[in-house]
């Protein structure tokens, strides 16, 4: 696994605390790769489709340098269905959000995209057989509450790009599943090489719709912004080889927030207070899942304990 490349054995982490730096650094990257694609759309200059290209030119090197000699490996996502089906989602969840980024307000588009951590409950509970507790059903009506406030009670409010960002966060949720499923027996390297790869293939159809050379340095900042979120990626796959989908999940919860603020900071975004309202019930609830789902897996393994230790 990829985890030698990352973890920093000088500070002597424990595995959670190797999971929650890694999970931490993945949304300080992310954000980051947020800003420069915002600031790339605001300019008029650059498709979306560009930023999906090189997003994934720069993570195919980046899996590609980190797989070293393990290269063949990486082939396995030519063949494997699973991973497959995890890329082609994976860069459908990426251009739904990065359209989002281009034409909504950041920190909307990143609360909604938030969202994510509901339908991956609610998609563990259909296909995975994971019961949903009283409390997390509560935090689920809490955070879809949040959506129409912050279209303001009004059909009006709902632009298809409102539509476009829960779309996105819906196939969020069903790939943060599959890497749960897949870190069990892939590779955190072929599960992001998945991603990357299947990244630039499903821009290859709209290629002519796009400029893929719209100035160096536009082109540098879309690598810059490539490699940030591979980095980011490859830090939350191998923080969830030590987390749990709800406790990661749950740090993932700063994401909007930093990128609300980043919006506010470089970008002069304002939120009245419809948004700030629905975002806060969004964000509320979406912390109550995650939180429930923790603490009912820890009662399951207290359970399992106990039982061995009768036996």
């Amino acid at each position: 696994m990829i985890a030698k490349h990352i973890r920093i054995p000088a500070l002597n982490l424990s595995a959670n605390a190797q999971g929650v730096s890694l999970m931490l650094l993945s949304v300080v990257l992310f954000s980051a790769n947020c800003l420069i694609v915002k600031y790339v759309g605001a300019s008029g200059e650059v498709s979306f489709w560009a930023v999906n290209f090189y997003r994934g030119v720069a993570g195919t090197a980046f899996a590609v340098m980190l797989a070293g000699g393990n290269s063949r490996q990486m082939l396995r996502i030519f063949h494997r269905p699973l991973l497959i089906v995890r890329g082609v989602l994976g860069a459908i969840g990426l251009a739904l959000f990065y359209t989002t980024v281009f034409h909504m307000d950041l920190g909307t588009a990143s609360v909604i995209n938030l969202t994510y951590v509901l339908w991956a409950a609610l998609f563990a509970a259909l296909f995975l057989s994971e019961r949903l507790g009283r409390m997390q059903i509560v935090g689920l009506v809490v955070a879809f509450a949040g959506i129409p406030i912050l279209c303001g009670f009004s059909l009006d409010g709902v632009g298809v790009y409102h539509l476009v960002a829960i779309a996105g966060a819906m196939v969020a949720g069903i790939v943060v599943v599959m890497i749960r499923l897949l870190v069990r027996t892939e590779r955190s390297t072929t599960i992001y090489a998945a991603q990357a790869v299947y990244g630039m293939l499903t821009v290859v159809p709209f290629m002519a719709l796009a400029d893929f050379a719209p100035g160096y340095g536009y082109v540098a900042m879309m690598i810059g912004g490539g490699v940030l979120v591979a980095g980011g990626q490859m830090a939350m796959t191998v923080a969830y080889e030590h987390l749990s989908v709800a406790k990661g999940a749950s740090i993932q919860l700063i994401l909007p927030i930093m990128n609300a603020v980043g919006g506010m900071a470089f970008f002069h975004e304002t939120y009245g207070l419809p948004i700030i309202l629905g975002s806060t019930l969004i964000v509320a609830g979406s912390g109550i899942v995650v939180r429930q789902r923790q603490q009912q897996q820890r009662a399951v393994a207290s359970d399992v304990s106990h039982t061995v230790r009768k036996g």
